[in-house]
């Protein structure tokens, strides 16, 4: 039993104006502003937002994948990020596809953070 007024509910927009938004657009110039500004941006068209390195001894299996949806290369880190492009680029359903377009930048108490999403 819930006892006490529920919480109220924080509108998307509210959470976004402390998010930022870091990418290259289709155009080579390099942005960066709030999330909400840039909710609309085409992405999908956007270069990566880090660089996929490569070196002797990783673990990991990283290169680039034809994308024919996209009609460009994906980027990817592991096996099964490359598996998981190569699935979407089959789906119907999926109309573009990017690999790590952009990058999130918060602060965190004193801390910032950053994530570029896979």
């Amino acid at each position: 039993m819930l006892v006490g007024k529920p919480a109220e509910a924080v509108p998307a927009w509210e959470w976004l104006s402390d998010i930022q938004v870091g990418f290259v657009g289709a155009d080579g110039s390099e942005r960066f502003g709030p999330l909400a500004r840039h909710w609309d941006e085409p992405f999908e068209r956007a270069s990566p937002a880090r660089k996929f390195t490569a070196f002797k001894g990783q673990k990991n299996f990283t290169g680039e994948d034809w994308a024919a949806m996209s009609r460009s290369l994906v980027g990817y880190e592991s096996w099964v990020e490359r598996d998981a492009a190569m699935a979407l680029d089959f789906d119907p359903a999926v109309t573009a596809l990017a690999s790590q377009p952009f990058r999130l930048v918060w602060k965190d108490g004193a801390r910032n953070r950053e994530h570029a999403p896979d």
